[in-house]
């Protein structure tokens, strides 16, 4: 006997009083034999993809077409992988149209090793309690292909007129430029390769035929707040790990690292400077830094090297530190209340001037003693509270420095205001608002930066602000930027949510792309290293720039 429930919830109710009744009475519920029903017509069978490794294939859409019941339940998934836990699916995305079929968006992993990967995805309806109705699921097979593209692994040499990747932006005057001319037809892919461990990875720095990054991670620890922090030495020549260091435990990260030469420094602990032989990553020194007794309640920017110290921006403070021993050498207060914090920023120096953002103002320094030269008032900082920069002062020259007030974590954006101070006069030049997502970046009188406000990349004169050409988001289907720009001589490197790109700085036209994109740095190797962290993977990309 087959009994097809289609008598709504009283039938499905007299069925399930009837099988009790069976059961009690000595008969079996296998009596009642429920009919499978076709739950959804797929508007394709099956799809088949090809990425290349440490990317992902375009997400796929399909329509599912109810064929009986439930024709408001949104369609339910399983994968089933022919290899176990090799699945490629990330999510999929229901949305229900006019015409009663529901639209499917499929996306997969962009983070699978390379290999081929085969399985079928079924649907059904998602029903909350459907007694003893059951369904026949509609079938989707699918083949991924993940390879992985060409690579050239050349000897190592210098790159004229590019240094070592010292710290935030590159150098101490945090310009993101370097003074070399490339050419987009020789660039290469160098390697890919999938970083092990977890946690949450730094900006990169990198000396010595070395890249070096902080890992952080959060372990499960119920009421407490604890980091794991530490260091990666990564061979340029082939990505092997050099050496590393792990840090005790402790209630604050460890910034990202800053390297100078063989030295290499970071803060820990949020008062703990340490240094270390950045060849052979041997710990040589550690001392604690003075403050005014605020402790830092978020992870600072990497420590600023120039000549023999150290200039850290913590919170309420601008510290110097001798770059070997890490003894302090002098500290200034700004003299702020509790009640107006800030993190996240970095010092800028040069030979004469160390250049600190205090709220609402610039303030100038002596290299040696720090003693007070000067301070400039500046729009777009809160009065009070809690501010987390995610920036540092941009010296240009002797002359001017950019400053941004505040700038979002990467995928964020606010409002925000860039202003250009005359170092000379000691005043304000000007000031733009904006939604500025990039550290803006410097040379030959042209400042570079990433405006979410205009979706685009802008050029603008230095000297005034004003907007000398733009590249918008949307010539490459672009939803907004991620890591960061480097600027050469002839050519833009910029960091976008899909992909990473080179723009001409004569046609203001992409002359190369890469389908992995996050933080950027370029080393006097002319490599360019590219550190990508989505969903969970971290792949970091290496280009041979000649």
């Amino acid at each position: 006997m087959h009994i097809l429930l289609d008598g709504g919830p009283l039938m499905r109710a007299c069925v399930f009083f009837c099988v009790l009744l069976l059961g009690g009475c000595g008969g079996s519920p296998e009596d009642l034999l429920i009919d499978k029903k076709f739950s959804f017509a797929l508007s394709q069978a099956e799809f088949r993809c090809e990425a290349m490794v440490g990317g992902g294939c375009a997400d796929i859409t399909i329509a599912a077409t109810p064929l009986s019941g439930y024709s408001d339940a949104r369609p339910s998934w399983t994968e089933r992988a022919d290899t176990a836990g090799a699945s490629v699916v990330s999510r999929i995305d229901s949305h229900k149209l006019a015409d009663g079929k529901w639209q499917l968006r499929i996306v997969l992993k962009n983070h699978l090793p390379v290999g081929s990967y085969a399985g079928v995805l079924e649907f059904t309806p998602f029903v909350l309690f459907p007694l003893f109705e059951e369904y026949r699921p509609a079938s989707l097979s699918y083949q991924v292909t993940v390879s992985s593209p060409p690579t050239q692994r050349p000897a190592l040499r210098a790159l004229p007129g590019a240094g070592d990747w010292q710290g935030s932006a590159g150098n101490p005057a945090h310009t993101g430029a370097v003074a070399v001319t490339l050419d987009a037809g020789r660039f290469s892919l160098r390697g890919v390769h999938a970083l092990p461990g977890k946690g949450e990875l730094s900006t990169m720095v990198a000396a010595n035929r070395m890249l070096y990054l902080r890992q952080t991670e959060r372990p499960d620890t119920p009421g407490q707040i604890i980091y794991r922090s530490r260091l990666l030495a990564l061979d340029e020549q082939d990505g092997s790990l050099k050496w590393s260091y792990a840090h005790p435990d402790a209630t604050r990260p460890m910034t990202a690292p800053a390297v100078q030469g063989a030295r290499l420094m970071v803060l820990a602990d949020g008062d703990k400077l340490i240094s270390f032989d950045a060849v052979s990553g041997a710990k040589q020194h550690e001392a604690l830094q003075p403050s005014t007794g605020r402790t830092p309640f978020f992870e600072e920017l990497a420590p600023t090297l120039v000549g023999g110290a150290a200039y850290l921006g913590r919170d309420n403070d601008l510290v110097s530190a001798d770059s070997v021993t890490a003894v302090p050498r002098w500290a200034r207060s700004f003299g702020e209340s509790v009640f107006r914090r800030r993190a996240g920023w970095a010092a800028a120096v040069n030979q004469q001037m160390v250049l600190a953002p205090s709220f609402g103002a610039l303030r100038a320094y002596g290299v040696d003693d720090g003693r007070e030269l000067f301070s400039v008032g500046l729009p777009g900082f809160s009065m009070s509270g809690v501010a987390v920069l995610n920036e540092a002062p941009v010296l240009v020259d002797d002359r001017s420095a950019l400053v941004l007030n505040y700038r979002g974590a990467p995928g964020q954006d606010m409002d925000n205001i860039l202003s250009l101070v005359n170092l000379e006069t000691r005043s304000l030049a000007w000031s733009l608002p904006g939604k500025f997502v990039t550290h803006p970046v410097v040379g030959n009188g042209v400042l570079y930066v990433g405006n979410r406000a205009s979706q685009q990349l802008e050029a603008r004169r230095l000297n005034d602000g004003s907007l000398l050409w733009a590249w918008p988001l949307a010539d490459v289907q672009e939803t907004g930027f991620r890591g960061g720009l480097i600027l050469t001589n002839n050519l833009l490197f910029v960091a976008g949510e899909r992909k990473a790109y080179a723009i001409d700085l004569g046609t203001h036209k992409p002359v190369w792309s890469f389908h992995l994109s996050g933080t950027l740095a370029l080393s006097a190797n002319g490599l360019l290293h590219i550190l990508n962290q989505d969903s969970g993977a971290r792949w970091l990309s290496t280009i041979n720039l000649h």
